[in-house]
């Protein structure tokens, strides 16, 4: 923006300088000492929850607590299945973080508090070989949200479901059709208090625990819808029978505000008797006897190591980096990784491989003639403060994601099943289908220390090629349509690094692409689930239970074996609600057939399927 004068506007935004006025001139120094002051909120409010820890059972090294059930983080999954089980089970929660901080409601605020102590795990990738070229040491931040709501604390809150054929091939991958969409479709529903755009019975759900509404303030929405219909694409429900197509964006904001899995499932219930939520709980191991049976864990809170155990079960949602992290501590994961740290293999499973992530380019900057894009000088102002106090509505109730899109490249060749995001008004253009992994592996012994993550981003040719389609096709609405040829939408020259190459070549996309790339904050895939033992990529079955072991299942994103075609809170809260019923399931089944419980004889498989009851329900 500085270089090309105050009469551009730009809709990628990019680090500029401009002038601050009005309410802006007060909120931004804010905005940069708002990590000082986030620190000093969660510091009192972790040394309270120090204080009520205090009784003299908690201090005796020698009381260990017993419950029917452990869930290990309470994030996008984990809270669900602490809410679910707890209904009829005692239940312990442990999470790494307290409760999230009231200004993680705005939508607005989830630009300032990520890379935040306290909020945010603070991790990062190992140096890229083909991606990140632009990034200080080629390293990607990789936000990972903590306290109760996980990442759903910090993400856009776009809500996306993903590809009916997603869910097909995951039930094709475990030959389990609970899997298929038409079996997870009703969990879906279950989940969801839909007020948006595409209203449907068929496909959208009332009264569940997540509130989903369209955007409150939009960001030059008309101009894209426009150009999209334009170009020949339809405006249509991206989150029911998903193909090529745009439509506007919808969220998990409730009157303008987020609307997390704590405030949907963990704040109506903390008050049940049932349920006890133990909150800066670092997980350091989970213990399993000599049968593997899963019996206890051991996590450090306020200073102290404490040992818990399970009656019935322990499931780890910590999420698709920590749980691997956990399995792992615990001597279950890739033999050789855990011998080279001089770590007893319990089991030889690939434990952290797998790992997948929605590769991102943000793309521009394109500038236009017309002053409605997005700056903070011009956003901030008393009247934007005014319409949120009165109506929840403009710039500080956005995510600044006014609108979404799908297209399929040739790569994979499938409109009934795409392979492109194109999000608005920030341009990004994300690889929906990739076809690269990469790991999580152990970066120490010590609990303490972050995990190495290695996502692998570029580093196969089709995903390149997808992606530099994906950035001509969003360059084509912006600069062949009336729409926005009315308002002199360019591209402007080349991105520094790129200059070599041809401007708007092939070329210099993928110069451009491996300059800025980025994450999304969807990891997923690294505790795969398969078919069974038999199969070497599984770490889980179908059930969610980990292989050879007994009393242990994950349920959270770690799981996905291939990841779906949209954002992954929403599935991974839908992993939760069929998680829990496996569960639950379960153990209906072990009190109607049998006095003792089977799950502990270590079977391949329920001796009852619960495949029927799953699908009756």
């Amino acid at each position: 923006m500085s270089s090309y004068g105050n009469s551009f506007n730009t809709l990628t935004i990019l680090p500029t300088s401009f002038p601050i006025r009005n309410v802006a001139e007060a909120i931004i120094p804010l905005l940069v000492s708002l990590p000082m002051w986030i620190n000093f909120y969660t510091g009192i409010a972790k040394y309270n929850d120090f204080l009520q820890a205090r009784t003299w059972r908690q201090q005796d090294p020698n009381f260990h607590e017993e419950f029917d059930f452990i869930v290990v983080g309470g994030g996008s999954s984990g809270s669900v299945v602490a809410n679910r089980l707890s209904e009829h089970n005692t239940v312990l929660l442990l999470e790494l973080g307290g409760n999230p901080i009231p200004l993680a409601r705005l939508g607005l605020s989830y630009y300032a508090l990520q890379r935040v102590p306290g909020l945010d795990l603070l991790y990062e990738t190992v140096p890229q070989k083909n991606a990140a070229l632009a990034m200080h040491n080629q390293v990607v931040f990789y936000p990972r949200g903590t306290g109760l709501g996980g990442s759903s604390n910090l993400n856009a809150m776009i809500y996306q479901r993903g590809n009916p054929k997603d869910y097909d091939n995951w039930a094709n991958i475990t030959e389990d059709p609970a899997w298929s969409y038409s079996n997870v479709l009703p969990y879906f529903k279950k989940l969801e208090d839909y007020h948006g755009v595409f209203p449907s019975d068929k496909f959208h759900g009332k009264g569940g625990p997540i509130h989903v509404e369209k955007v409150k303030y939009s960001l030059m929405e008309k101009y894209f819808l426009d150009a999209a219909k334009e170009k020949g694409y339809q405006i249509k429900d991206p989150t029911a029978n998903q193909t090529i197509g745009f439509s506007p964006n919808e969220v998990t904001m409730k009157d303008g505000l987020r609307w997390d899995t704590y405030n949907g499932y963990i704040k109506p219930i903390e008050s049940r008797k049932n349920l006890k939520i133990y909150r800066y709980s670092r997980v350091i191991k989970v213990h399993l006897d000599k049968n593997r049976h899963a019996y206890g864990v051991t996590f450090f809170r306020h200073g102290h190591y404490r040992f818990v155990k399970a009656k019935k079960e322990i499931i780890l949602s910590a999420g698709a980096i920590d749980t691997p992290k956990i399995l792992m501590l615990s001597g279950i994961g890739p033999m050789d990784h855990l011998n080279s740290l001089d770590l007893k293999c319990l089991l030889d499973l690939p434990v952290g491989q797998n790992l997948q992530d929605h590769t991102m380019t943000l793309f521009g900057p394109i500038l236009v003639d017309t002053p409605e894009s997005l700056l903070f000088s011009r956003a901030l102002n008393l009247r934007s403060v005014f319409d949120f106090a009165t109506m929840r509505s403009g710039p500080v109730a956005t995510t600044t994601q006014g609108a979404i899109g799908f297209v399929s490249s040739s790569v994979r060749k499938d409109d009934n099943w795409p392979d492109i995001q194109i999000t608005h008004v920030s341009l990004g253009i994300s690889l929906q289908r990739p076809k690269g992994r990469g790991y999580v592996k152990l970066a120490s012994r010590d609990p303490f220390v972050p995990p190495l993550i290695q996502p692998n981003y570029l580093s196969h040719p089709d995903d390149v090629r997808a992606l530099v389609e994906g950035m001509k096709i969003a360059l084509d609405i912006f600069e062949n349509t009336t729409v926005y040829r009315r308002i002199n939408a360019r591209l402007i020259k080349p991105f520094p690094g790129c200059e070599e190459t041809i401007f708007k070549s092939d070329a210099y996309y993928e110069c451009f692409l491996r300059q800025i790339t980025t994450t999304i904050y969807h990891p997923v895939g690294t505790a795969a689930m398969g078919k069974d033992v038999n199969d070497k990529r599984a770490v889980v079955d179908s059930k969610l239970r980990v292989l050879n072991t007994s009393g242990l299942r994950v349920i959270d994103a770690s799981i996905m074996p291939v990841i779906p075609n949209g954002n992954t809170n929403i599935p991974s809260i839908m992993i939760g609600e069929v998680g829990s019923d496996f569960i639950i399931n379960h153990w209906k089944n072990q009190f109607e057939v049998s006095n003792l419980p089977t799950h502990l004889m270590y079977p391949e498989h329920d001796i009852v399927s619960t495949q029927n009851l799953i699908l009756a329900e």
